[in-house]
């Protein structure tokens, strides 16, 4: 396990607590007569797939504006390459009662800081912020 933590955190993108969860969870021992035993990384094959229903921008931006209670969103700054700042903002400005927080991180932020999204979204839920 002490491998596949450092290649995790080596592939970048992720800090050591949060690559330790994903470890944790990701890698299964292989026995094969081993030494001790070695370890492969499992997934859902699933999430390789492409996606079965494919919406276009248009078709999001319409569910969003569609979207009649309260939002918080909370956005990973800097944004990642699949959700540029632009689409990020697009999108924020279709929902008709939305407030927003962006906090440092990536693509893993709600492992990266969670309990500063589970008080965001705590707060909100309870109506403090």
């Amino acid at each position: 396990p002490a491998v596949a933590l450092k290649a995790r955190v080596a592939a970048g993108g992720i800090d050591e607590a949060a690559a330790r969860l994903l470890v944790e969870r990701g890698i299964a021992p292989v026995r094969g007569g081993e030494e001790p035993p070695g370890f492969s990384w499992r997934s859902d094959p699933r999430l390789t797939r492409p996606t079965a229903v494919r919406m276009t921008e248009g078709q999001v931006r319409g569910i969003l504006a569609a979207i009649e209670c309260p939002v918080r969103v909370v956005y990973a700054n800097p944004p990642q390459s699949y959700f540029p700042e632009e689409q990020r903002q697009a999108r924020y400005a279709c929902l008709r009662d939305a407030s927003l927080v962006t906090l440092e991180g990536g693509h893993h932020l709600h492992m990266e800081q969670a309990e500063r999204v589970a008080g965001e979204l705590r707060g909100f839920l309870e109506g403090t912020a």
